[in-house]
């Protein structure tokens, strides 16, 4: 019992930590959000600065996806890496194996970032 407690506590808690980075980043957007239907609302003009206060930033998303191709790579070269360091026999190769999942979506998301740069604005 305990030889599947302790991996399922450890992916629980990394899932956990990614639910509540979510879950409270979609919160706050949606105060944001209701805050500006509340002020479109009552007719205030919005400026860019108002918006800019509130904290909304604007990012395009081929710069995103860029950002989300980074990350992805890297998290996969960093899994790779640990991979090394681990003193089993068969660990290297199925963690390795592993890694490649968020390096093939890096590389989607840069696809995507280069065939963005390509359409007209």
């Amino acid at each position: 019992m305990e030889e599947i407690l302790i991996p399922m506590t450890v992916f629980g808690a990394i899932a956990f930590c990614f639910w509540c980075t979510y879950h409270y980043k979609n919160k706050e957007k949606e105060k944001v959000q209701d805050t500006l239907c509340k002020a479109i609302d009552a007719g205030q003009q919005l400026s860019p600065d108002t918006i800019k206060a509130l904290g909304v930033r604007s990012i395009s998303a081929t710069f995103a996806d860029l950002r989300k191709a980074v990350l992805f790579v890297g998290f996969g070269i960093a899994f790779i890496i640990f991979a090394q360091v681990i003193p089993d026999e068969e660990a290297p190769q199925i963690l390795t194996g592993m890694s490649a999942f968020p390096i093939m979506l890096g590389v989607g998301y840069f696809i995507v970032y280069r065939l963005g740069l390509k359409e007209p604005q």
